[in-house]
């Protein structure tokens, strides 16, 4: 039989463990841009290298992909069957601002992003079967992209809210975020590309080469997209799982 004394621990061992991580918070004001960017900085550096376990979030470098589809001018689909992104726990906070009386926040981040990916060739238009002179084409291989100065800016709209246990939240409003990114510089290198019996490699390389802009708007935007709504992820679960009296020192408003 459990005694009360063995039961009574378990609950203590689980609310320590539930506000470990929160009192380690740094605690800022809702109007300090500067505490803010350091608040923010050092959370995204935590899930990166590790994660925060009891708010259900695993280490995000690095991150894996899986089972990406990516079209390429309607010509053809390319499955991204496995890959990597490393150096999110490295990216910088560039700036940050919080508007209390929009409830809005706006945040800048810059990251040099090493992207490796295995690819798989799929889906062929009526034009490339014609070229290939066959309907099924087997073909694939591997590909590194490189990303310095990859620079994003997302912007939240907030409510503030109070749950069941009494306490404040910031709940982002998830249909109203807005985000932009531009990229200072990239390098696509493909490494024994196959399509059919023929090795692609050195024409591929050499038109990404000229042509690199085009390959990170192809190959790129989808794994933006995975990595942004990563990022949501976070954003959201840390706000939705963490008082606002852990990090923030003003008194907030009921929306």
């Amino acid at each position: 039989m459990i005694s009360k004394w063995t039961i009574v621990l378990s609950c203590t061992l689980v609310v320590f463990c539930e506000s470990a991580y929160v009192e380690t918070l740094q605690k800022c004001a809702i109007d300090d841009p500067a505490c803010l960017k350091g608040l923010i900085q050092n959370v995204l550096s935590d899930i990166g290298k590790g994660g925060i376990e009891e708010y259900g979030l695993a280490p995000v470098d690095p991150l894996e992909i899986k089972d990406l589809k990516v079209s390429i001018l309607e010509l053809m689909t390319i499955n991204i069957v496995e890959g990597e992104v490393r150096g999110i726990k490295d990216c910088v906070i560039d700036n940050i601002v919080s508007d209390a009386k929009e409830r809005r926040f706006v945040i800048e981040v810059t990251c040099d992003l090493n992207i490796k990916v295995k690819v798989k060739l799929g889906e062929l238009s009526p034009y490339v079967q014609n070229e290939f002179g066959s309907k099924s084409v087997e073909g694939g291989g591997n590909a590194k992209i490189k990303l310095d100065k990859l620079h994003v800016k997302l912007e939240y709209f907030y409510d503030i809210i109070k749950k069941e246990d009494g306490e404040t939240y910031i709940k982002c409003k998830s249909e109203k975020t807005v985000f932009e990114y531009q990229i200072g510089e990239a390098k696509v290198v493909v490494d024994k590309l196959l399509f059919g019996d023929e090795d692609f490699t050195e024409q591929v390389n050499g038109y990404f080469e000229k042509n690199w802009n085009f390959a990170i708007k192809t190959f790129g935007k989808s794994v933006f997209d995975l990595a942004l709504d990563i990022l949501n992820n976070i954003i959201h679960t840390f706000f939705d799982k963490t008082p606002t009296k852990y990090f923030i020192t003003n008194e907030l408003s009921i929306s």
